[in-house]
């Protein structure tokens, strides 16, 4: 294992692309900005050699980090990885923080294009992305034909993010991967395709996600959630407002609360949106070009999105509008499983909220006290228990008799 210390160790990364890595400390990145003629960092690993070792970031920051390459495609700290059955590729336990990532194609602050066996988990990313096609806040793609191959767990962006062309996300330009317990926040605009959270294709599957952000499709298709969903989605919500600008061509078509445009038989399952929705044509308070997919449990609030029209394409099925009132007084959700969702006043503006993932059922209020520690007692769930220690800075555990126990580190005794 190599412990890198300084901004140099960082970038002789790509000294050795198959080695194993952690930080031993915070790194300011910023002088990144001066290197290479303007260029800045160069990303570790590319189409031809991608980086095939592990990163354990040890919960340490790296600020600044700068990459100037328009003309450049798989931008990233990582530009491009692949792994293998036996020797998958770990990316965990870091924050990027105050990045400045411009490429062409594929570019996320993370990682530009991430392939089999890669793993992504507890990472944080800030700042801004830019590029043409591809673009997220923390991965630009994650693609494998077997969405288990590829995985992204417990990770937050809050990146603003800018696509000239198509497939812009929060989270994630595009994916055929495994998303879970992950959230967006940054706004979002693209020419197609744009997304508050990202663009799931083929037989993604994604669950216990949320995205907050503003949308704004220059063109067409504009989601609260997913700009295009073409896999599985289950337990995610959007809040953020969704635009069609119609600045590209005199229109902007496919303008949903939650997704721009959905693909035939996709699974939706208990997923909801607020935003509010605005387009020239084809505009649904919660989806709004419909290309055969599966509602289950899904609602919107017709009151914030502005419309009484769930899709814009025609009717469909599994999908009621509710008023405000009603999606926050439990009758949108009623059925929904209490072991990942929960309604609490002061948690999520009175919305639902996620379970599970933080932040998620958390009181503004009372910011270090989590909404509802029940669940831990029904489901003792591992994120629920680092979350919960994290939140109250002590220790949290099951005990035998199955009891969910908290010690404060301030009232322990020895």
């Amino acid at each position: 294992m190599t412990t890198i210390t300084t901004l140099n160790g960082l970038q002789d990364m790509d000294l050795d692309l198959a080695g194993n890595y952690e930080l031993g400390n915070d790194i300011d990145a910023s002088g990144t900005a001066a290197w290479n003629g303007g260029l800045g960092f160069e990303p570790i690993g590319d189409n031809a050699t991608p980086f095939t070792g592990t990163f354990d970031g040890k919960g340490f920051t790296i600020t600044g980090l700068t990459i100037n390459r328009p003309a450049t495609d798989y931008i990233g700290l990582f530009g491009y990885t692949a792994g293998a059955v036996d020797a998958h590729v770990a990316i965990k336990n870091v924050t990027l923080a105050a990045a400045a990532i411009t490429g062409d194609d594929w570019v996320g602050a993370l990682v530009g294009k991430a392939m089999a066996y890669t793993d992504i988990s507890s990472c944080v990313t800030s700042g801004t992305v830019v590029g043409d096609n591809t673009v997220g806040g923390l991965v630009g793609s994650a693609y494998d034909a077997d969405p288990t191959l590829v995985r992204i767990d417990d990770c937050s962006s809050s990146c603003t993010v800018t696509a000239s062309g198509i497939d812009g996300g929060g989270l994630i330009g595009n994916y055929t991967a495994t998303v879970s317990y992950s959230y967006a926040t940054g706004s979002v605009t693209a020419l197609n395709y744009a997304s508050g959270f990202g663009n799931p294709v083929n037989s993604a599957v994604t669950s216990h996600c949320f995205a907050t952000g503003t949308v704004v499709a220059t063109n067409n298709y504009a989601g609260g959630f997913c700009g295009y969903l073409g896999g599985s989605v289950a337990d995610c919500y959007a809040t953020g407002s969704v635009t069609g600008d119609a600045s590209h061509d005199g229109s902007s078509t496919g303008i949903g609360g939650f997704a721009g445009q959905t693909d035939t038989a996709m699974a939706v399952t208990r997923c909801y949106s607020t935003g509010a929705v605005a387009g020239t044509s084809v505009v649904g308070g919660f989806v709004g070009d419909d290309g055969g997919a599966v509602f289950t449990g899904c609602a919107w609030d017709e009151d914030t999105s502005g419309t009484a029209t769930a899709c814009g394409s025609g009717a469909v099925t599994g999908i009621t509008g509710y008023t405000t009132a009603e999606m926050k007084d439990g009758t949108a959700t009623d059925g929904w499983s209490p072991v990942d969702w929960d309604l609490i006043t002061a948690s999520n503006n009175g919305y639902a909220c996620l379970l599970g993932i933080t932040p998620g059922c958390l009181s503004p209020d009372t910011p270090n006290v989590i909404g509802d520690r029940t669940v831990v007692v029904e489901k003792p769930l591992l994120e629920l228990i680092r979350n919960v220690e994290v939140q109250l800075d002590g220790r949290f555990y099951v005990d035998k008799n199955g009891n969910a126990v908290y010690e404060s580190r301030y009232h322990r005794s020895g």
